[in-house]
């Protein structure tokens, strides 16, 4: 049971995760004229990216799920939970490194800023319980440090900035799924 307990809080980083991959792609000036809807390379960036960083924090989740199930100590699960945030923080970090380096092209520019500001938001949040969870003694106190209303309150507005930038594709043509809340 308390696995699961583990569980909730996790799904949701990962599904904050996908939301923020989402807006990570390469992009900028290199969309070339090609008969596609304007923009259309960006997203398909986006998409792949996205799906590179589904795949990897799957991966990271699944073998966190299989290991705490043969785990009897709360001491053993904390350390073990404590590393498996720790991978998902060391991905966000990968991600905000990332966006630094994107140049979105002209017709996405104010919402990719937009998204911009949002991300920037959610990674201080997320830097913030990063360093929380290296002091949590109990599976409750862990629990807690990820459940943190400001932290999902940013993951939350992350999703949403991910949705809009979702909808401008489609509303440019281009049909992709960012799996935004996936």
């Amino acid at each position: 049971m308390r696995a699961r307990l583990f569980l909730l809080p996790s799904i949701a980083v990962l599904l904050l995760l996908g939301a923020m991959a989402a807006a990570c792609g390469g992009g900028g000036a290199d969309d070339a004229d090609d008969g596609e809807p304007a923009g259309e390379g960006y997203f398909r960036r986006v998409e792949s990216l996205t799906a590179d960083v589904d795949e990897r924090s799957r991966a990271l989740s699944d073998q966190w799920r299989e290991d705490i199930a043969s785990l009897g100590s709360e001491e053993e699960r904390l350390a073990l939970s404590r590393d498996f945030y720790g991978e998902l923080f060391s991905l966000s970090r990968e991600f905000q490194d990332g966006l630094e380096d994107i140049e979105p092209p002209e017709e996405v520019a104010d919402v990719h800023d937009e998204f911009m500001q949002v991300a920037d938001d959610f990674f201080g949040a997320w830097a913030d319980i990063a360093g929380r969870l290296e002091d949590a003694e109990s599976d409750a106190e862990l629990n807690a440090i990820i459940g943190d209303a400001e932290f999902l309150a940013a993951g939350q507005r992350l999703v949403e900035a991910c949705t809009t930038l979702e909808g401008v594709a489609a509303d440019m043509g281009v049909d992709i799924d960012l799996a935004c809340a996936a």
